[in-house]
């Protein structure tokens, strides 16, 4: 379906609207939904003009935007939001940061490697070697709290989710589910595919800031060995 030439806003349900740039993810789509989260953000710390806002969440090329139909009412939010639509459209997206997660590839850290490489039609080399050479955008937090997703997975490791989802993948664990990658950070059942795990917490709860990466960094995964693996370890 072709990207709209316009967001467009649409009721989710009586307490929810939804902010549509485009109606699939298209990375200029993803710079806009960032921005509004951030412009929202910024409003509510100086004192939004309207009450009741409650939370927003981001996705590929939508924003969620919740609030309190007893303190306010659709139209309000929805004018709000077309006052901070009017500034963020005229402003460039900014750059995200660089980030490089190092990552034990295979064995005990990555069991759904060889796999992986199998439906990819590759060696296990050959597939760590098309994962690490590929730069990948945080698209936005989802799931459950600092799980990123990731868009940039090179369409020849693209794999289906395992049939059956595991009870526990391990904090740190580096996954493809279909044409996505993400970084599990913490220890959750998952049926995404694991084909490595970084020695780093990708969040940090309770910490400022909180995660090592937000929506529109870059990051590249650089391969380690289980040495390095233990050394560089936060696990413990």
């Amino acid at each position: 379906m072709p990207e709209l030439p316009i967001p467009r806003i649409v009721p989710s349900s009586d307490s929810a609207l939804l902010v549509r740039f485009a109606e699939r993810a298209a990375s200029e789509a993803g710079d806009r939904v960032r921005a509004l989260a951030a412009a929202l953000a910024d409003s509510a710390a100086l004192g939004s003009p309207i009450a009741g806002l409650l939370d927003w969440q981001p996705a590929y090329a939508s924003l969620l935007v919740r609030f309190d139909s007893v303190a306010t009412d659709a139209a309000s939010v929805e004018a709000h939001l077309l006052e901070l639509l009017a500034r963020v459209l005229k402003v460039a997206a900014s750059p995200g940061a660089e980030v490089e997660i190092p990552v034990a590839y295979g064995g005990e850290h990555g069991p759904d490697l060889d796999a992986v490489a199998a439906h990819s039609g590759m060696t296990t080399a050959e597939a760590i070697a098309a994962h690490t050479a590929a730069s990948y955008r945080v698209e936005f937090f989802g799931f459950i709290a600092g799980f990123g997703y990731l868009s940039g997975l090179p369409t020849t490791l693209s794999t289906p989710r395992l049939a059956e989802p595991r009870v526990r993948v391990p904090a740190g664990s580096v996954a493809i589910g279909g044409s996505h990658c993400a970084i599990y950070p913490a220890a959750t059942p998952g049926g995404w595919r694991l084909v490595g795990r970084t020695p780093l917490r990708p969040a940090r709860f309770g910490e400022t800031p909180w995660t090592r990466f937000a929506p529109g960094d870059r990051l590249r995964f650089v391969p380690i060995d289980a040495g390095e693996f233990e050394r560089l370890s936060e696990w413990r």
